[in-house]
């Protein structure tokens, strides 16, 4: 039960029971991941998410007041400028009671690079990233059965199944049985990639993605397109599968 003020009115709410509240619904949830993907207006939501537009306009208002997502005015042609709606660039985390891991990983890189020097930090997190790229690889590999990788099997089991278990909201740009090229929307590592992003992009996660895909097939060349780090809004890559010789 909610505890109330000596007033007899409720308690106010704090900003992690307000977060929690504003994605309660299915229905909201799926209309954050829309406009986490892609700027959106109300009745391409509506169309997308299969819910009328006045509803969709209720459960924008829930999220816009939580500061989820925000309102942006895309103007072009005669006429009004139309409203779209995206993923907020804030981030969000929400622990009982509250965690600072975000703060703990900075403060910790900031001591191994002043006691060690860049360089040694960064081949440390490139061996780090190497033996854990594989390690996915191999459980993945192992638990799919799979032999012989193409873009197919990666759209899949890599973006469509741990990619989004891992709740980084992979998205397919396009793809074949020789290639694939998809992005990540929600990088787990973008504030620290920003502060550091030849540590944390260039050898950290282009090495965790690329020893992944390379334990999963030798043949697939494996490259970073976006990054979000260097100021991309997203991480984009492609897999390509070599030609057999």
């Amino acid at each position: 039960m909610p505890q109330a003020h000596r007033s007899g009115q409720p308690a106010p709410k704090d900003e992690a029971t307000e977060l929690l509240e504003s994605v309660a619904s299915a229905p909201r949830r799926a209309v954050l991941d829309l406009v986490s993907r892609m700027p959106s207006s109300v009745p391409e939501i509506a169309r997308r998410v299969g819910l009328e537009p006045i509803s969709v306009r209720f459960h924008l208002k829930k999220m816009l007041e939580a500061g989820l997502i925000e309102e942006v005015k895309q103007r072009g042609g005669v006429g009004r400028p139309r409203s779209l709606y995206r993923a907020s660039k804030k981030r969000f985390e929400v622990a009982f009671p509250p965690r600072s891991y975000m703060q703990l990983a900075d403060l910790l890189l900031r001591a191994l690079t002043a006691s060690s020097g860049h360089d040694q930090v960064a081949r440390d997190v490139r061996k780090a990233g190497k033996k854990l790229g594989s390690e996915l690889g191999r459980d993945l590999r192992m638990r799919t059965g799979i032999s012989r990788w193409d873009g197919v099997s990666l759209k899949k089991h890599l973006v469509e199944g741990l990619l989004e278990d891992f709740g980084t909201q992979p998205e397919t740009v396009r793809f074949s049985k020789k290639s694939i090229q998809y992005r990540v929307n929600n990088c787990p590592f973008k504030e620290l990639a920003v502060r550091y992003p030849r540590i944390v992009c260039e050898q950290l996660d282009d090495t965790i993605n690329a020893s992944l895909v390379r334990e999963l097939c030798r043949e697939i060349d494996w490259r970073k397109l976006k990054c979000a780090g260097h100021g991309d809004s997203y991480c984009e890559y492609v897999a390509t599968l070599r030609p057999a010789r």
